[in-house]
């Protein structure tokens, strides 16, 4: 197992009933355009999603390596789009994609530098030349 999947089994015994409380706080918040394409890689059950959502943002998309939370995702959310990572870091998008990529507590779920490496190398792949790369290193 990959450091970028080694956490899938737990993070699918957690999904039901994991609660995050990190706050959305970023300061580009004010200033994005509110139909920009965005990605919140380690999307969960799509908490962040629905803050954006709710503050106006109208494309989104979230991915995650654990399908129970994708699966609770779904059920809270249900049509926000979202889906499980089959192998991650790899994501089924396009290069330059999106306009924004979301990390939220992911980098720390991955404690190896060649898989963090990998992770960012995709990610700069799928963002479009100019876009923004926005993490929050907190524990889960």
């Amino acid at each position: 197992m990959s450091d970028l999947d080694s956490q899938v089994p737990y993070w699918d015994a957690a999904a039901a009933t994991k609660t995050f409380t990190h706050p959305l706080h970023l300061p580009w918040l004010d200033r994005a355009d509110r139909h920009a394409a965005i990605l919140d890689y380690g999307c969960g059950y799509g908490r962040v999603m629905k803050e954006l959502e709710q503050r106006g943002f109208s494309d989104l998309t979230g991915v995650d390596a654990s399908p129970a939370m994708i699966s609770r995702a779904r059920r809270l959310h249900p049509a926000m789009r979202c889906a499980a990572l089959d192998a991650p870091p790899a994501t089924p998008y396009l290069d330059a994609s999106f306009d924004a990529v979301l990390l939220f507590a992911v980098l720390t779920c991955i404690p190896g530098d060649e898989a963090q490496h990998r992770l960012i190398a995709e990610l700069n792949r799928i963002l479009k030349p100019g876009g923004i790369l926005a993490h929050k290193l907190t524990s889960a």
